[in-house]
């Protein structure tokens, strides 16, 4: 699983892999909870749009499974929408 950060024009500002969810156990109907932190780095202070999206870190992170969403919003190929947030400076 990798999670991304897109500005305003849908362009990929970064990206983190999460371990914390097998992808086998996506398959079915049972549902599945995980949390992960990540480092924001040097993101700088704005809203951007939250996505998330199965990748091959070995295949250049192609997209090698879709996710199975109704009507997804989906951003720069297929990285599906999660939410928006607002990046603040402490």
């Amino acid at each position: 699983m990798a999670f991304a950060l897109f500005n305003d024009k849908d362009e990929l500002v970064s990206k983190w892999y999460s371990d914390k969810v097998e992808v086998s156990k996506l398959v079915g109907e049972d549902p599945i909870s995980a949390t992960d932190n990540f480092e924001l780095g040097e993101i700088a202070a704005g809203k951007y749009q939250l996505a998330v999206g199965i990748v091959n870190k070995n295949e250049n992170d192609s997209k090698d499974i879709t996710l199975a969403i109704k009507y997804p919003k989906v951003i720069e190929g297929e990285w599906v929408y999660v939410s928006d947030i607002e990046l603040k400076n402490n």
